[in-house]
């Protein structure tokens, strides 16, 4: 771990400005009729502090976290 640690802290602050980068993108191109998910967790996130953005969140971690778990079950299983 203390070997890697450099590589994951620079993933880490790459993928923040990455995420970063497509809100910024998303909020200028919303519309008032039309809102993406992370224009809609900055909205409510600058109005209110509800749980419904971390119940969000843990859904879509939970979510790409299972679809991971498949593909790489899948691709061991196909490799046999």
């Amino acid at each position: 771990m203390p070997s890697i640690r450099i590589g994951i802290f620079s993933a880490a602050i790459f993928s923040f400005l990455a995420s970063w980068d497509e809100v910024v993108v998303a909020i200028f191109m919303a519309s008032p009729t039309l809102q993406t998910l992370p224009v809609k967790i900055w909205g409510s996130l600058r109005a209110d502090l509800s749980p419904v953005v971390a119940a969000a969140s843990s859904l879509l971690v939970g979510l790409t976290l299972c679809l991971m778990i498949v593909t790489a079950l899948l691709r061991r299983k196909l490799s046999r």
